[in-house]
């Protein structure tokens, strides 16, 4: 019980950096998409249907949470580790104290990561492919 109002901090803080992860990925995937609205153009007159480009866009971007749950999941328990022994040691109770997340939670945290930036990438072009083709290539 002791404990509980730091891991509170601790997911707190996780919420946040989550929530700003989620809106820079979102900002980039944005402006990179409106520097290639002729390269979209151009998929849109070959024959690529607007959802076609959009399904693109979301692989994209579930492409980017894979790679960033590839490196940041180890990377992430690892710093936890050595976050929650520094406190723990300071506070006098010994290191390992901190029970390490269960995988469960740690997956599902994963998936989630993964299906929100597909969402993101796919939404983040889809205003984009409702623009008429010839505007879009004009636009290059």
């Amino acid at each position: 019980d002791d404990v509980q109002p730091f891991l509170f901090a601790l997911r707190l803080i996780a919420g946040v950096l989550i929530v700003m992860a989620a809106a820079n990925l979102l900002a980039t995937l944005l402006a990179s998409n409106r520097e290639a609205a002729g390269r979209t153009g151009v998929e849109l007159t070959v024959g690529l249907t607007p959802w076609q480009v959009t399904a693109q866009g979301a692989v994209a971007g579930a492409t980017t949470g894979l790679l960033a749950c590839l490196v940041g999941v180890p990377l992430g328990l690892l710093l936890f580790r050595l976050l929650a022994d520094t406190v723990s040691t300071g506070m006098g109770v010994g290191p390992g104290w901190m029970p390490m997340p269960g995988p469960f939670g740690v997956l599902v945290l994963a998936v989630a990561t993964i299906a929100v930036t597909g969402l993101l990438g796919g939404a983040a072009i889809a205003r984009l492919v409702r623009r008429p083709a010839s505007d879009l290539v004009r636009a290059e």
